[in-house]
């Protein structure tokens, strides 16, 4: 039996992933019996096989729920754990599923593997995991966030970075060492340049509806988080 971990395809998912494989190999599992898939919205679904008896581990994301029944009904335990909105519905009312949009991907897995982040009942996830939580909530509310995010983008896939994880998340003052003024400074510049993009908008129709739209090659998330704040009657 193998334990596949499927996270989405963003530092919180892949984060998401580490947590559950670093649970798994704390609690004794094997190593080797761990398998790890980094998915994307709009792809299709992995193969029945890959799921079919294995425990498996869906975290910051979901697919539909009849793909999610079907998983259910073929691997010896299927966990699923999500917080975007529009898997609201597709959740709904299955048992095996965990859904709560005020909480990242991260959170979720933490809390699931390692118990509640209050200190009294479990224990209390790391600063790195914060940030992570902090920047993919888009609350923005941490110090130098854009800063720490500059060396989180890393975890953008499963390649080459579980080691860096566990550095990151075993030891909070490694985690603070790796930024300095370089790391400030070029979120400075981001930030000024996203508030500069977010001007640029122009009003345009998509289905139906009028939205601000701007034509951004990088930042899109930035923008559109500051697009919301300027026009949050927006759809």
């Amino acid at each position: 039996m193998k334990n596949i971990i499927i996270g989405h395809r963003d530092p919180d998912g892949i984060c998401s992933a580490f947590i559950a494989k670093m649970a798994i190999i704390e609690g004794g599992g094997d190593p080797l019996s761990i398998e790890l898939h980094d998915v994307q919205y709009g792809e299709k679904p992995l193969t029945d096989n890959i799921v079919r008896w294995n425990n498996v581990f869906v975290l910051d994301f979901s697919y539909d729920r009849e793909t999610m029944l079907r998983w259910n009904s073929i691997a010896e335990k299927l966990v699923v754990l999500d917080h975007h909105e529009s898997a609201r519905s597709r959740l709904e009312g299955l048992d095996f599923c965990t859904f709560d949009i005020t909480k990242a991907g991260v959170r979720l897995t933490w809390e699931y593997f390692y118990g509640a982040t209050d200190p009294t009942l479990g224990i209390e996830m790391p600063d790195m995991l914060l940030y992570v939580e902090d920047r993919d909530l888009y609350k923005m509310q941490l110090p130098d966030n854009r800063a720490y995010m500059s060396i989180l983008q890393k975890f953008s896939d499963f390649h080459n970075n579980y080691s860096d994880f566990l550095k990151m998340v075993q030891d909070d003052e490694y985690f603070h060492s790796l930024v300095g003024d370089n790391q400030r400074a070029i979120a400075r510049y981001q930030e000024e340049q996203i508030e500069r993009l977010a001007e640029e908008y122009r009003w345009m129709y998509v289905d139906g509806e009028k939205v601000p739209m701007v034509n951004c090659r990088m930042w899109g998330s930035d923008v559109c988080a500051v697009l919301y704040r300027k026009f949050p009657y927006v759809p």
